[in-house]
């Protein structure tokens, strides 16, 4: 694929190239597994995780095999690990774009979650050609590979401008088995709860995340607290010195914001979104992010190259 040619498509009319899963999960991933604290002092790691995508999703399969699912300009596809850091593509794709279609001409920011014995759910966005309207579809799969779609639409929204706008879906399970799917609506990040394993979807009022803010990857922390890790941008509209931060909730509903920033470019002309985080080990986590190294996310003559990187944290 031509690097010139990648299209972020998960950028609407606002800088919305980003996914995250709600991380690791251990044996028949019932529950997502508690982070220690604490989560500030992230160290970039070298090298490339994946040389051209964006809206990164990392999940541990139980027989100890990372998969992560990515968007490329066609659609959805994933690469297979052993280490969670040196990745192998995997060949064709695991959901592609249909032209035709008035809702999924374009896709892309999957997150994948287990609802069953063998059975996987992917929640993605879909939207028209000219990415004006965002909605949040599904599909399930038995081994994580072949995917077949699910009828009807999971998910939509209208920001507080009026667009029709859902997307960058982040899916966590609570501790009373609900799930709980963080989104953006451009502007805003926002908050559904799910009592069917993420089929039938009710709004929340979430609070205290200051917009524009975009791209949410949230987890529970080993002592209770939600931590959620996201995108900000000096302007929703004209996306420059896009950088990770964090806040911390004790209920996933209502937020306050940390101090500092989690992760930024080393270059002013080159942005960093999508955050991922999962746990690798006991005392380890890993963040997974996108960058852009040329191009513009708002401009469709000079679309931009992004490629994914990562980032580690040891915790003593």
């Amino acid at each position: 694929m031509n690097k010139q040619k990648l299209i972020l498509v998960s950028v609407a009319f606002v800088f919305m190239a980003v996914s995250f899963y709600t991380g690791y999960r251990f044996g028949a991933w019932e529950a997502d597994v508690a982070f220690p604290q604490p989560m500030e002092l992230w160290v970039k790691e070298t090298g490339l995780r994946i040389d051209i995508g964006t809206s990164p999703d990392v999940i541990r399969f139980p027989d100890g095999t990372w998969r992560m699912y990515y968007t490329v300009e066609e659609g959805i596809v994933s690469a297979i690990s052993t280490n969670s850091m040196d990745w192998t593509k995997e060949g064709g794709f695991r959901l592609t774009a249909d032209p035709k279609s008035k809702d999924q001409a374009r896709i892309g920011s999957p997150d994948v979650f287990q609802i069953g014995k063998d059975k996987f759910r992917m929640i993605f966005e879909g939207m028209d050609e000219k990415q004006k309207e965002h909605k949040l579809f599904s599909a399930v799969s038995s081994d994580g590979i072949t995917w077949t779609r699910e009828s009807g639409v999971r998910l939509e929204d209208v920001s507080s401008a009026g667009h029709k706008l859902a997307a960058v879906p982040d899916v966590l399970t609570l501790p009373d088995g609900r799930l709980r799917m963080y989104y953006t609506d451009g502007y805003d990040i926002k908050t559904a709860v799910s009592k069917d394993q993420g089929y039938k979807w009710k709004k929340e009022n979430m609070t205290g995340i200051k917009p524009p803010a975009t791209d949410p990857s949230a987890m529970i922390l080993s002592d209770g607290v939600f931590k959620m890790y996201y995108t900000i941008s000096d302007s929703a509209a004209k996306p420059k010195n896009m950088r990770i931060v964090s806040a911390n909730s004790e209920d996933g509903i209502h937020w306050n914001m940390d101090s500092g920033i989690r992760m930024r470019a080393d270059q002013k002309t080159v942005l960093v979104m999508d955050p991922n985080v999962v746990q690798i080990s006991l005392g380890k986590a890993r963040m997974f992010y996108a960058q852009v190294e040329s191009g513009s996310l708002t401009d469709p003559k000079d679309p931009p190259v992004v490629t994914i990187h990562s980032a580690g944290l040891e915790l003593r």
